[in-house]
């Protein structure tokens, strides 16, 4: 008959009498934690139930529950597979508030559930300890209690849950113990660490991170014994010693002590050996032990860490077995291994044992073979310098790696030469390193590394063939490294093909101050201020690319900004048919480009202008058109001109500007503006010139007669 249980206190299982026992040597652990959108209950471990008395037997299905039957608040959590028959002990209650009072609901069953039938219900002045009828106890090495149970879309808080660590203790002559972890979801999980790997032909092992035992229970050394040496050890032990698994990285010889903890279900060895370290360091052993039998060495898993640990304190240990296989002489089985601990400050252990043979980058060598194996382009250093032998271009420190390689990208070619310095921006450093890859994808970023350490202020450089220095852009320069970004086909590549192969050279400088940024240094720049000019060949103060010839004519930018540049500039006589005047002897026609708009300009003409000069543009037909807002001083003619303005010949903003400019003296009998008719001499009308006459001839008559 099913036995009624009598509520959810949420969870579960096994429950105790207090003992007079000062140390519990059977041990039974339950975990319940959020695993992703769910909550999973799991027992592990084994039970001594020898001076516990059996009851009754029960099918129960997997489930929890948290009620009030008829004033008796009580709970239950049955994990394993559903419809089992189960074992009852009756345990005195011992008061655990492990839910959150008040919070109560009806039997919640199981969506998933694993092992056999084991569970706790606890309530009022009893409670019952539910065990498979076939579980054998805690001698009974084969039948290890492994159950679980998944509740889909939970939490630990829609279950009523106080997170926390839960103890009960049972027996005298055969004490045994029970320990609830109810994991708090938002609860740092302290990570201590040990890897196994095969380094050469040695085995490494290292310890680091950190460890929380606030809620572990320190084990008493006479009852728990290590079998571990000066310098660490690995050990699968037979069933007979009861020792199944021990592994303690660092020194351990009366320097470390045991807390119990749950035990796992998988072990990462598969034979009975006693492999001990030949070497260590660090500042204590690291590990675990476990077993799955009640002995002289005591049960289940023991947390191994250094004598005098306190919750937090850094681990850092290494053992060294010398000459040993991690596959063949330690029986290591790859994998990842766990154990966890702890409610409301949890912690796990994670011991990995790294696969030599396997390949995490697949360019043919394991990893333990592999100096790079997590990249496909390296396998070897021969000089220790971290850069593989593909990429090293001799030296210490010098050569090229490719980061986040993926399979197939291969490094072709590296060399390293002293660069062309006929062109640089600066002081160079020695070294220009040329490579080569291939099927390394695009784009791809790769480090350059120089040796030495780059000199303040160095900034990354593609040297061309023809020697000239272009800056890298967004390259960052770090110690002796240039770590920087390269397209295939792009700038940076010498090929200028997108064909799957890089060819780019790379070396660095300390750029001198360039105030006007067109790449001459302020001290080799006869125009410090003008990026559209950095020399001067006359010597007339009219820089070369803006000079038409002959002394100071030419044509100057005012204010002009990085990427602005005079394209041509060329003076000849202008056409004078249609001149309001007298006509300077030269005209200057100009293409410049990139140089905003609207923007300045000043055209020098040579000598001085005559006095009354105005400025005119002057057209393809002849035309001359008064420049407005043109300032004339001395040989110069100042005036803004806009892209694709009445003054812009080719009469499109296209970013190009084309302006023919002259001078002239306007007449002042004649029209300034080119076409206009002649101005006609005023006269009075018929009438008025009839007056006029009449008038003139009386002034005669009275000056005749006053003679």
């Amino acid at each position: 008959m099913p036995h009624r249980l009598l509520s959810l206190a949420p969870f579960f299982l096994f429950f105790v009498f207090l003992t007079t026992a000062t140390v519990t040597q059977a041990k039974v652990f339950i975990t319940i934690e959020e695993v992703g959108d769910n909550v999973v209950v799991t027992a592990v471990g084994s039970a001594l139930f020898t001076d516990l008395a059996l009851s009754s037997q029960s099918d129960l299905d997997p489930n929890l529950f948290h009620q009030d039957d008829s004033g008796v608040v009580s709970g239950a959590i049955i994990v394993g597979n559903s419809a089992l028959d189960a074992s009852e002990y009756r345990i005195p209650a011992v008061p655990a508030n492990f839910y959150i009072a008040g919070d109560l609901f009806p039997s919640l069953a199981a969506d998933s559930a694993t092992g056999g039938a084991v569970g706790l219900q606890v309530g009022g002045s009893e409670a019952i300890l539910f065990l498979p009828p076939d579980y054998g106890g805690a001698f009974d090495e084969p039948n290890p209690i492994n159950s679980s149970a998944t509740f889909n879309n939970q939490t630990i808080a829609s279950l009523s849950l106080r997170p926390g660590t839960y103890t009960w203790e049972w027996g005298n002559a055969n004490p045994d113990s029970l320990t609830l972890f109810i994991v708090d979801p938002s609860a740092e999980t302290s990570e201590l660490n040990v890897t196994y790997e095969q380094v050469g032909n040695d085995v490494v092992a290292t310890a680091t991170g950190s460890a929380d035992i606030t809620e572990l229970t320190l084990l008493d050394p006479t009852l728990y014994t290590l079998a571990s040496s000066a310098n660490g050890m690995f050990w699968r032990g037979s069933i007979a010693n009861g020792r199944l698994f021990e592994s303690v990285t660092g020194p351990c010889v009366g320097d470390c002590t045991q807390y119990g903890i749950p035990p796992t279900a998988n072990r990462p060895r598969s034979a009975n050996f006693f492999t001990p370290g030949d070497s260590s360091s660090g500042g204590g052993g690291a590990g675990v032990t476990e077993s799955d039998r009640a002995t002289s060495t005591g049960r289940g898993a023991q947390l191994i860490l250094p004598s005098g640990y306190s919750s937090g304190d850094p681990i850092s240990a290494s053992s060294t077995f010398s000459d040993e296989s991690l596959l063949v002489n330690l029986q290591a089985v790859p994998g990842e291994y766990i154990w966890k601990w702890g409610g409301s400050n949890p912690g796990r252990l994670t011991i990995t044992i790294v696969d030599p043979n396997a390949d995490d980058d697949g360019d043919g060598t394991p990893n333990g073979n592999d100096t790079f194996p997590d990249n496909p382009t390296e396998d070897t250093d021969s000089d220790n310098d971290g850069i593989g032998d593909n990429g090293d271009a001799g030296g210490t420190g010098i050569g090229l790696s490719v980061v986040d390689a993926s399979l197939g990208c291969q490094i072709n070619s590296v060399a390293s030469s002293a660069p062309d310095t006929t062109n640089a921006p600066g002081p160079v450093a020695p070294l220009q390193l040329a490579f080569t890859i291939e099927g390394c994808g695009s784009p791809v970023e790769v480090i350059a590394q120089f040796g030495d350490p780059l000199p303040d202020g160095s900034v990354a450089y593609k040297v061309s063939a023809g020697g000239v220095w272009s800056e890298i852009p967004g390259a960052v320069l770090s110690g002796n490294s240039v770590r920087y970004t390269v397209t295939d086909g792009g700038p940076l590549d010498s090929d200028g093909i997108a064909n799957g192969t890089i060819v780019d050279p790379v070396a660095t400088a300390v750029p001198l101050p360039d105030d006007d940024g067109d790449g001459t240094p302020n001290d080799s720049d006869a125009f410090p201020d003008d990026p559209t000019e950095d020399t001067d060949s006359d010597n007339d103060g009219i820089g070369d690319n803006g000079d038409a010839g002959g002394t100071r004519v030419g044509l100057s930018v005012v204010g002009a900004s990085p990427g602005c540049q005079i394209n041509s500039v060329a003076s000849s006589a202008p056409d004078t048919t249609n001149a309001p005047g007298p006509a300077g002897p030269l005209q200057l026609a100009f293409t410049i480009e990139g140089c905003g708009s609207p923007v300045e300009v000043i055209a020098q003409f040579g000598d001085p202008l005559p006095d009354g000069s105005v400025a005119y543009k002057v057209s393809a037909g002849g035309v001359w058109s008064e420049i407005p807002g043109a300032v004339v001083s001395g040989n110069s003619v100042r005036y803004t001109v806009t892209d694709g303005g009445p003054l812009d010949s080719d009469g499109v903003a296209n970013g190009t500007i084309v302006d023919p400019v002259a001078t002239a003296v306007p007449s002042a009998t004649n029209p300034t503006t080119p076409g206009a008719p002649a101005r006609p001499v005023p006269a009075l009308g018929g009438f008025g010139l009839l007056l006029l006459g009449g008038l003139i001839a009386g002034l005669g008559l009275l000056i005749r007669r006053k003679r």
